[in-house]
C-alpha cells in the first residue's frame, strides 16, 4: 500500500507533530510510506513542486494530512494560502482516500480565541470545510469526537477513534540523568496556557508552601513565562517556581524520573501525550477530572483526580499522592498498565486496519 503523509516539520513544539513523528516511524515498517513536511507558503515554490513532481509519479491509495488543509488566503504576513489544498484536491482528482487528524478545537485551545481573533476564526472555517471534503477523520478521543461534530459539523458516520500513542521504550528504561529540586518537587509538562489551567496549579502551590516549605513547582514548556514571574511574585511563591523553559523531547523523559509527581491541571484537552508519557515514566499524575481525562484515569487506581479549576481540590490531591507512599505505589502500577494498549505499534495497526478499510 502506498501512502502519502502530510505533516508539520520538526522541530516545531507541540503535541500533533510528536504525533507525526512517532506515527510515520511505525507506519513505515507497515506500509510504503512518503512524507513530506508541511509547505508552509508560496514563498518556498521549490518544495511545493517537489511535493507535486513525486505526487505525479507514484499511484497513492491515502493521502493523510496531519494538518488541515488552508482553503483561504488569511496570513496576515508575506504568507498565503498553504500548499496543502492544493495537494488535497489533486488527491481527490487521483482517486486517492484522503484522511485528516482532528488533534484539537482551536477555539477551546486556543489562547487568541479569547479575543475572538480572525485568525482563530478563519482557521475553524478551515476545519469545517475539510470535515466537508475529506473522506475520514481521525480524532484522539470519544470527547473530541463529540466536539469535531459540535464544532465543525462533522458526520458521525465519517469520524473514527484513534488514540494518540506514547513511546513506551523512550520512557520505561531511562534513569534520571539530573535531580529535580524540591521536596516534594513537582513538575508541569506543557504550554503555559490559561486553558492548560496553570495559574489554578499556582494557587494551590501557594496554599501547600505552609505544609511543604520545601515544595518546588517545575515547569516545561515554551512560552513568555514573564507573566507567570509576576503573578509567583505577587503569590509570594518566587523561591518556589522553576521555569526551565521549552526543552528537547528527548529530554523529558529525564524530567519525568527526576520528579515526585506531575500535575495536569487542565481545564480542557483533546488529548494529553504528556499524561501517557508521565504514566509510562511510573511518574505518580494528579489531574482534573474533565472528560477527556476521565477517558483515561480510574480515580486512586492509576492516577489521582481533582476536582477541574479547584485549587483547593488540586492542593488535596498533591497532598494526598505525596504522603502515601502506599497509594503511590498502587497508581504507579495500575499507570504501567493502562499505558501498554497505547504503544505506538499498536496505535499504527489501528491506522493499518483503516488504511485496508478505506481501499477495499
Amino acid at each position: 500500500m502506498e501512502v502519502l503523509y502530510y505533516m508539520q516539520p520538526r522541530p516545531i513544539t507541540g503535541g500533533s507533530t510528536n504525533v507525526a513523528y512517532f506515527l510515520t516511524k511505525a507506519l513505515a515498517k507497515r506500509v510504503n510510506l512518503t512524507y513530506f513536511p508541511r509547505v508552509a507558503d508560496l514563498r518556498y515554490p521549490l518544495d511545493l513542486l517537489r511535493v507535486y513532481r513525486d505526487f505525479l509519479d507514484k499511484k497513492f491509495n491515502v493521502v493523510h494530512f496531519n494538518v488541515t488543509p488552508s482553503f483561504i488566503q488569511y496570513y496576515r504576513t508575506s504568507r498565503w494560502v498553504d500548499g496543502n489544498y492544493f495537494l488535497l484536491k489533486s488527491a481527490k482528482g487521483r482517486g486517492a482516500s484522503t484522511i485528516i487528524n482532528i488533534h484539537g478545537i482551536i477555539t477551546l485551545e486556543n489562547e487568541k480565541s479569547r479575543q475572538k481573533d480572525q485568525y482563530v476564526a478563519l482557521k475553524t472555517l478551515d476545519k469545517v470545510k475539510a470535515c466537508r471534503k475529506i473522506d475520514q477523520i481521525v480524532v484522539n478521543s470519544e470527547y473530541m469526537r463529540s466536539q469535531v461534530i459540535a464544532c465543525y459539523g462533522a458526520e458521525k458516520d465519517k469520524i473514527v477513534v484513534i488514540p494518540n500513542g506514547v513511546d513506551l521504550d523512550m520512557f520505561k528504561e531511562q534513569n534520571s540523568k539530573f535531580t529535580l529540586s524540591g521536596d516534594p518537587a513537582v513538575l508541569y509538562v506543557g504550554h503555559l496556557w490559561w486553558v492548560k489551567g496553570v495559574d489554578v496549579l499556582l494557587q494551590a502551590m501557594v496554599e501547600l508552601k505552609s505544609i511543604f516549605p520545601n515544595i518546588k513547582l517545575h515547569l516545561v514548556g515554551k512560552t513568555d513565562a514573564v507573566d507567570y514571574r509576576l503573578k509567583a511574585k505577587q503569590k509570594g511563591l518566587e523561591g518556589q517556581l522553576i521555569f526551565h523553559g521549552a526543552v528537547p523531547h528527548s529530554m523529558i523523559p529525564y524530567y519525568f524520573k527526576a520528579a515526585s509527581l506531575c500535575a495536569f491541571p487542565s481545564r480542557h484537552e483533546g488529548f494529553s501525550i504528556a499524561m501517557l508519557e508521565a504514566m509510562a515514566s511510573g511518574t505518580p499524575i494528579v489531574a482534573s477530572d474533565i472528560e477527556r481525562f476521565r477517558e483515561i484515569l480510574r480515580n486512586e487506581e492509576n492516577g489521582v483526580v481533582f476536582k477541574s479549576g479547584d485549587a483547593g481540590s488540586l492542593s488535596a490531591a498533591i497532598l494526598r499522592v505525596h504522603s502515601s507512599s502506599e497509594l503511590r505505589r498502587r497508581i504507579i502500577q495500575g499507570a504501567s498498565e493502562t499505558v501498554l494498549p497505547y504503544a505506538w505499534d499498536n496505535i499504527a495497526e489501528r491506522y493499518l486496519s483503516l488504511y485496508n478499510e478505506m481501499c477495499s
